[in-house]
């Protein structure tokens, strides 16, 4: 399966355990090159008017592979899964609002593939 396919089962996969089982199997999601591939689906999304859901579910699944790039799946899914049960708010379809507490922000951010998200698509914009 190329990258733009498994990125887009990536998007459609159902919570974080579904999010792990994808990246498990399409583990080139994780090379370096797969970014440009994916930012560039991202920026298909944001232009197609699925919505601002949509976006933001795409946003943060590449803000997972960028967490998984830094400290490995594992480790960034059990992130995930403490920030979840310290904050109810906290969803595998939407990126994190200003509202959220700073542990659900840091996490988010904490990989800079939120800041090359924004700056490649405007996708929290």
């Amino acid at each position: 399966m190329d990258i733009k396919a498994a990125f887009a089962e990536l998007c459609n996969a159902e919570g974080w355990a579904a999010c792990q089982r994808v990246i498990w199997e399409h583990p080139h999601l994780l090379d370096e090159g797969a970014d440009e591939v994916v930012r560039q689906v991202m920026v298909e999304v944001r232009s197609s008017g699925n919505g601002e859901r949509a976006v933001g579910r795409c946003a943060m699944r590449y803000v997972l592979l960028g967490r998984c790039r830094e400290i490995g799946v594992d480790r960034a899914m059990d992130e995930l899964a403490a920030i979840e049960a310290a904050d109810d708010t906290w969803s595998d379809r939407e990126p994190p609002a200003p509202s959220q507490d700073a542990r659900s922000r840091s996490w988010a951010s904490s990989s800079g593939s939120n800041r090359r998200c924004q700056a490649a698509t405007g996708c929290l914009n």
